[in-house]
């Protein structure tokens, strides 16, 4: 355990809004984010021809419900690219001497698919030897982890990481949401904690919408 990194528990407030009338993009960056204090930049792009809103927040500790939460709320009809960029100022190890080889995402709740359907999640690695990305199609299925030994990650130095970027390419009407992201190692300590938070869940529909609204 003494390994893991956190690199984000959505603890620091920040938020993003794209409007879909408008033609700009959204995007704040918020600094001293996680383990290693990285820049976080969000982004949020909507997409699909809907005519709403697309909302992306790290709610931090207090004054949005849930706290410590990243989410995703797309309006009615409306799609979107989400990303979360961490720029770690030089190179870190995210091994931490070679122990850590997994990421670690803590989604809550459980995945509906008619809200889930045809969306992506992206992880993109750039480190001083190369860069990759991994997509995965977002199912019930999803597994919480993803290996650092991932063939798209080939080039990758894993000691040696400048910057990550996370993206939700997300369907019309997704919401989405995230309480975590880390790196652990295999098998002891990441086990234990899939075993404690139920493995991947993570996307709740029109209820989350429902529920903010009348906050």
């Amino acid at each position: 355990m003494a390994s893991s990194i956190l690199l984000d528990d959505f603890s620091t407030f920040q938020q993003v809004v794209d409007v879909a009338q408008a033609p700009e993009t959204n995007t704040s960056t918020e600094s001293g984010v996680g383990d290693f204090g990285a820049d976080r930049k969000m982004t949020v792009i909507t997409s699909g021809g809907g005519l709403e809103a697309s909302t992306f927040t790290s709610t931090g500790g207090s004054g949005f419900v849930p706290s410590n939460t990243l989410t995703l709320i797309n309006g009615t009809g409306q799609a979107s690219d989400a990303t979360l960029g961490y720029n770690f100022g030089g190179p870190v190890d995210l091994t931490m001497g070679g122990l850590n080889d997994k990421f670690f995402f803590e989604f809550p709740g459980g995945i509906l698919s008619g809200d889930v359907t045809g969306s992506n999640f992206l992880t993109t690695v750039n480190s001083t030897s190369g860069s990759g990305t991994n997509t995965e199609a977002l199912t019930p299925a999803s597994s919480p982890f993803l290996s650092f030994s991932d063939a798209d990650f080939a080039s990758v130095d894993f000691e040696n990481v400048k910057s990550l970027a996370f993206t939700f390419e997300s369907v019309p009407s997704f919401d989405g949401s995230l309480n975590a992201i880390s790196v652990v190692p295999l098998p002891a300590s990441a086990l234990l904690l899939l075993g404690g938070l139920g493995g991947f869940a993570g996307l709740s529909a029109a209820n989350r919408r429902r529920g903010r609204k009348e906050a």
